[in-house]
């Protein structure tokens, strides 16, 4: 149900207080929130091959291009994620993933006068070159853009074996016909991926610059609703006010809904298939505002002493968000009523390896 108007965000905001859990307001976090952002994500991963995207390496070095380097990376990264089975780690999750991987890309461009030279480069984990593409088209403002890189990440992929989700590849391929748009988009998915709170913040215009440039792409609304789940976890982690942000995170991925055409998966969103073949396509959902709609659900449930039920909903709110320690935590402390003594061992482990400070 959406909640609409000053009273009812008031009363939503009371009723979150009431369910806070006794200490919760007192919190003390030990977060070190990009790797558990990026540990968070890896655990939604398939089980498949592992494939590391590195940044682009800028060959030219002309005054604005820097935001390429990462940018490519991040435009490749999202492409090869639609292929089936496939673990691709990239940005956050390639800094603290850790291991070694069954495949590499990376790559360089080079900017020469009024064109853009970009080349893909596949290895395997022993760094043995086994592809290269090239892709050439004027540049900025060329759609091409992303025509030539999708279709040089396709042979990519299609190099390495793997088959692509094609639904989703196209919805990458297709977000934005704007260079513009897109960049500031990665210039703010930059800053949100160092994930603390000041630099989250001084990603939105970067992100509310894209809608304005291409108002029908889903990326920058997509960014908006992922700065507003990191602020709404880290702040309930911290024991400060958090609601808020993930009313603003859903109200964000309604209004992509509304105006945007259909995208894949980026940040903290998934897609949520329909229960029947009559209900439509799939639909984007933001996985932390799902998740945060059970933690409350859970609360409610442990408040009137209906232990099953809570330990049913902190386990949703934590699979969908495994970066909530204090679902986690919750879900132990249910568990541990209800006599659950290893699943509860289990849930307080994932906590703690989350946030060592919680409960001290």
């Amino acid at each position: 149900m959406r909640i609409k108007g000053s009273i009812a965000f008031t009363v939503l905001i009371a009723l979150s207080l009431a369910l806070a859990w006794p200490g919760e307001a007192l919190a003390k976090s030990c977060v070190k929130w990009p790797a558990a952002m990026a540990e968070g994500r890896i655990a939604l991963m398939p089980s498949g091959k592992s494939i590391l995207v590195k940044p682009f390496t800028d060959f030219t070095k002309k005054p604005g291009d820097d935001w390429l380097s990462n940018g490519l990376r991040d435009y490749v990264g999202d492409l090869v994620s639609s292929a089936k089975e496939a673990r691709v780690l990239y940005g956050v999750t390639a800094r603290h993933g850790g291991g070694s991987y069954d495949f590499e890309i990376d790559g360089m461009y080079q900017h020469l006068d009024s064109n853009l030279r970009i080349f893909i480069k596949l290895s395997d984990g022993a760094g043995k070159l086994l592809a290269q593409k090239e892709v050439v088209f004027s540049y900025p403002d060329n759609s091409e853009f992303f025509s030539k890189t999708a279709q040089a990440t396709a042979e990519i992929v299609k190099q390495m074996g793997f088959s692509l989700d094609q639904q989703s590849f196209d919805a990458v391929r297709n977000a934005t016909a704007s260079t513009r748009a897109f960049e500031s988009y990665s210039r703010g998915r930059d800053l949100l991926e160092d994930y603390s709170a000041s630099k989250a913040e001084s990603a939105i215009p970067h992100f509310v610059d894209a809608k304005r440039l291409d108002y029908a792409s889903p990326l920058g609304y997509q960014g908006v609703a992922a700065v507003n789940d990191f602020l709404g976890i880290s702040n309930k982690l911290a024991g400060r006010p958090y609601d808020i942000y993930f009313i603003r995170a859903e109200a964000e991925i309604a209004q992509m809904a509304r105006l945007t055409k259909p995208m894949s998966p980026v940040f903290g969103s998934i897609k949520a298939k329909a229960a029947a073949k009559d209900e439509g396509p799939s639909q984007i959902k933001d996985r932390f505002v799902m998740g945060n709609a059970y933690y409350k659900e859970g609360a409610a449930a442990e408040s009137r002493a209906d232990h099953k039920a809570a330990a049913v909903a902190f386990r949703k709110s934590a699979e969908l968000a495994p970066e909530d320690a204090m679902a986690w935590q919750r879900l132990a402390n249910v568990e541990s009523i209800l006599g659950n003594t290893e699943a509860a061992t289990q849930a307080q482990n994932r906590a703690s390896a989350i946030d060592p400070c919680l409960g001290n």
